[in-house]
């Protein structure tokens, strides 16, 4: 597995480098429909596994306390792509963004690079606005191509 992780010292050249797609628009999971949009998007991708689906998100929210910050990628009203992420606060390492904490994998699902993009670009903002020290995107593959990885995790 790959664990991509940036602090907040790199994020803004980061930032600049990302594509912005005017078609695709992201935003965190709002409702009950988003929800079950986000749980329809996860049963149809083949990538995607049970630590992408909103009830794991819901159980590790419940039982550690954690907020949820998931974002839908949508065109129109087509849902794009998907990425579960979590705020923690750890004694330790301070405010962070993880998807998913406590699994193997949870990062960006996308129908193709300009929504993955996007996604990856909501989280690195998210995480630069809200001065989060360090994002954790989970995922088998780098799938942000120019962000530091630490593949110490299998």
């Amino acid at each position: 597995m790959t664990v991509i992780t940036t602090t907040t010292e790199k994020i803004e050249a980061l930032l600049a480098r990302t594509p912005v797609d005017s078609q695709v628009v992201v935003h965190p999971i709002r409702d009950d429909a988003d929800r079950a949009a986000w749980a329809a998007y996860i049963q149809h991708d083949p990538d995607g596994t049970l630590f992408h689906h909103p009830l794991w998100a819901q159980a590790v929210s419940q039982v550690f306390d954690h907020r949820c910050h998931t974002h839908l990628a949508r065109r129109g009203d087509r849902v794009v792509g998907v990425l579960p992420l979590m705020g923690m606060n750890s004694f330790l390492a301070g405010r962070l963004l993880v998807s998913m904490p406590y699994a193997t994998y949870g990062g960006i699902l996308a129908d193709d690079e300009l929504a993955r993009d996007a996604l990856g670009g909501a989280a690195l903002r998210m995480a630069y606005e809200h001065g989060i020290r360090q994002l954790e995107l989970r995922s088998a593959i780098v799938n942000l191509p120019g962000v530091p990885c630490d593949e110490r995790y299998a």
